[in-house]
């Protein structure tokens, strides 16, 4: 180079490999944002307004009314009739007479002995219903755990989307960046061009992530009736089984669909009884008082009548529809006991899995933070050299993707941990409002149960 010649200066490459590694450490960080929603404040909106539970709750309502009708079963029944009959005495054509005949009575019939018919439908009744309270606490730890998956996939998705924005934005700054660089010359056009297809890519990244959190926005207010606002980060919930031994244990004692089926097992073989009573001997205690007024006679005639008697019904034959009921209740519990067996094997097998699923998102957490540190050193070195010239653009660009695609698998390991810890708490009995003291006024199963179990009359006019 001549002495004359001018000098021209190397333009300096501003370090943008650790503003990217800053960004992406400060989104993935478990920080909750000011005024950022709690997942016990999702669980309670989920609680209070979910559709499925309320139709759960309305169903268990229906259900409790079966007590107070297999409770007629020991009940006096108890019916008023009258009648008034007018008939004409014609004499050669002529009406000679009226005479009108009104009648009155009031017939009372207590069941004394049904065959056993009567007490196993009791029993039938509240196995039946205890049943649908199991079912109950199914559904309200179905919808607790769509609550903290809705929760934890729009934190989750709106980490990524943040990353993709920022990794965008990032990226059209090194294209000027580059662009520059080509227009003094320091840049080759392939540079150029992978710079424009990185940016391209980051878009389509961007839009593929806006997507992502639209749908978990959605599901998210299907589950809980609002709108979601910058769900925080989850813990993890406390009192879990500290061994796969322990979780089995708890599953098979206090899972709510296991619990569901041993009492439909119940209410099955109750059921074998009460067909069995439809074959047996009844007795009853009737009463009856009757009156009678005929006007015949110049002067009215009227009798009254009061009768007590003991009633004794006997089957003989009823077409065999007693005996195939019978048969058909016995099937009825030997299948019942088939589904208690198969719903346990089930659950055994889903708390196995969530338990594994639990610990291998443990795993990945703590591979994908080491992950994202190496990522990120690796950036910061690629950069350097870069700069020097001692590496082309692409192997920047190269490790720029590597550490968002990091950082991306590292919040959804934080969001399988949490979904598979809480997916462990359900599969145990424990994902429900009370034992999570949820800040909400607690249904209470038993309220209506109470209300109506010896509600045995009824107000015509009202129907209450």
């Amino acid at each position: 180079m001549s002495a004359g010649s001018p000098v021209r200066h190397r333009p300096v490459r501003p370090p943008y490999a650790w503003r990217l590694a800053a960004i992406i450490a400060a989104t993935t960080a478990v920080i909750a944002p000011a005024g950022a929603q709690t997942l016990s404040e999702t669980l309670a909106a989920a609680y209070l307004a979910n559709p499925d539970l309320a139709v759960g709750r309305a169903r268990l309502d229906v259900v409790n009314e079966q007590r107070p009708q297999a409770l007629g079963g020991f009940l006096p029944s108890l019916s008023a009739s009258a009648s008034r009959d007018v008939q004409d005495l014609t004499y050669d054509g002529v009406v000679n007479r009226t005479n009108r005949q009104d009648q009155q009575a009031l017939t009372l019939n207590q069941p004394v002995y049904s065959g056993g018919a009567a007490s196993a439908g009791l029993d039938r009744a509240e196995n039946t219903i205890r049943a649908e309270r199991a079912r109950l606490r199914t559904t309200e730890s179905e919808v607790l755990l769509a609550a903290v998956t809705a929760h934890v996939d729009v934190a989750r998705d709106l980490d990524v989307l943040n990353l993709n924005r920022q990794a965008r934005d990032l990226l059209v700054r090194r294209l000027d960046q580059t662009r520059a660089l080509h227009d003094l010359g320091d840049a080759t056009a392939a540079d150029l061009a992978q710079a424009r297809a990185r940016v391209a890519d980051a878009e389509a990244r961007v839009v593929a992530a806006e997507a992502a959190l639209a749908k978990s926005q959605a599901t998210y207010l299907a589950v809980t009736g609002q709108e979601p606002t910058a769900p925080a980060p989850a813990p993890l919930p406390a009192h879990l089984p500290d061994t796969l031994g322990a979780a089995l244990l708890r599953a098979r004692e206090a899972n709510p669909q296991i619990v569901a089926a041993g009492y439909d097992t119940e209410a099955a073989t109750d059921g074998i009884a009460v067909s069995r009573g439809a074959l047996l001997p009844k007795v009853s205690v009737t009463g009856s008082l009757s009156r009678n007024r005929s006007s015949l006679d110049v002067n009215p005639r009227e009798t009254e009548a009061a009768a007590v008697g003991l009633q004794l019904t006997v089957p003989i034959y009823s077409a065999g529809i007693a005996e195939s009921r019978l048969r058909e209740a016995r099937k009825t519990a030997a299948e019942a006991r088939l589904s208690r067996l198969a719903t346990e094997r089930s659950i055994v097998e889903r708390t196995e899995r969530v338990w594994r699923d639990m610990l291998a998102a443990r795993a990945a957490i703590a591979a994908r933070e080491a992950q994202v540190e190496a990522a990120t050193t690796a950036l910061d070195g690629v950069a350097r050299e870069v700069d020097l010239g001692r590496r082309p653009l692409i192997d920047l660009l190269d490790a720029q993707r590597d550490l968002l695609d990091a950082s991306e698998a590292l919040a959804g390991a934080r969001r399988d941990v949490v979904v598979a810890a809480f997916g462990v708490l359900a599969a145990t009995g424990g994902l429900e409002a009370r034992a999570l003291a949820l800040d909400v006024p607690y249904h209470d199963p038993t309220g209506d149960y109470e209300a109506v179990k010896w509600r045995v009359f009824v107000n015509p006019v009202t129907g209450e």
